[in-house]
């Protein structure tokens, strides 16, 4: 089988280093990982922050085991509990607060089926054969971020300030969110939850009739699902022209350049950490 992959991964910040994002990509599966810091931005890991640690060693875990044919609900599972096995090993992790957490879009390809697992806010797109596209993705953790970015633009206009500079005043909303985290009234992520995995999206699609898959963190679906530059339509016939995802980002780096503090597309800073992949079967 013939197979065109790209990957792209960014910092929101200009250190490369604070990227809290992993992606991996190869013939039979991939991934997109985004972490998040916890709450107090503790870090007992050896790393720039206990995020970036979580979603790399979560990586490497998934890089040794979907290769296998162990179900994807085991993996995960036995991947949460190594993982946080090991980050309690710390010196001081007893202590932790709010631990990390990462979201994740992955497929996995098998001869007859590949099967589909989406978990946080990143995003999943499988075109077919005849040109339909599906999206696989969760709602909750959007929702959620999204009433909190209301909040931000609503302050915003009542104080007369930039919606960045409201960010700050909406603090205890966005411990609120946390706290709601891998809860049947909040949202389910990654984390130390073995429940988190049974409330993923797991999905399966006959092999033959998959063109494309393309998967991003909320970092990168924003060039979509905030600034509207493209539609995933759109994007799916760019990349098959053969524009590259980095080029693609560029467009969308240039248009939060254009709105630094968020005033004309209400988010929480003025970018992320972005990440995509894309396979052509």
């Amino acid at each position: 089988m013939c197979m065109k992959k790209q990957i792209f991964t960014k910092a929101g910040k200009t250190i490369e280093e604070t990227n809290e994002d992993c992606v991996y990509l190869c013939d039979r599966f991939g991934f997109v990982i985004d972490g998040a810091t916890g709450l107090f931005k503790e870090n007992y890991s050896p790393l720039k922050s206990d995020a970036k640690w979580f979603a790399e060693q979560i990586k490497q875990f998934l890089i040794k085991k979907l290769s296998t044919n162990l179900p994807l609900k085991q993996i995960f599972k036995e991947c949460v509990q190594k993982v946080n096995a090991e980050y309690d090993s710390f010196e001081g992790a007893e202590n932790v607060k709010s631990r990390p957490s990462a979201g994740i879009a992955l497929f996995r390809i098998n001869v007859d089926v590949t099967e589909f697992f989406v978990l946080g806010d990143c995003k999943l797109f499988v075109k077919n054969k005849s040109g339909a596209i599906k999206e696989f993705s969760l709602p909750d953790l959007p929702r959620l971020d999204q009433i909190n970015i209301n909040k931000m633009a609503k302050i915003a206009k009542e104080r007369n300030i930039n919606v960045i500079d409201a960010r700050p005043l909406i603090n205890d909303d966005l411990v609120t969110t946390r706290l709601s985290q891998n809860t049947d009234h909040g949202y389910w992520i990654l984390s130390d939850s073995l429940e988190a995995i049974d409330k993923g999206l797991y999905a399966t699609m006959p092999t033959m009739e998959i063109n494309q898959i393309i998967a991003m963190t909320d970092g990168y679906s924003q060039i979509i699902d905030t600034f509207n530059l493209h539609t995933i339509e759109k994007i799916f016939e760019l990349i098959e022209n053969d524009n590259k995802l980095e080029d693609l980002y560029k467009e969308l780096y240039n248009a939060q350049e254009q709105d630094r503090d968020c005033n004309v597309h209400p988010r929480f800073k003025t970018r992320d950490d972005a990440t995509c992949l894309d396979l052509e079967l």
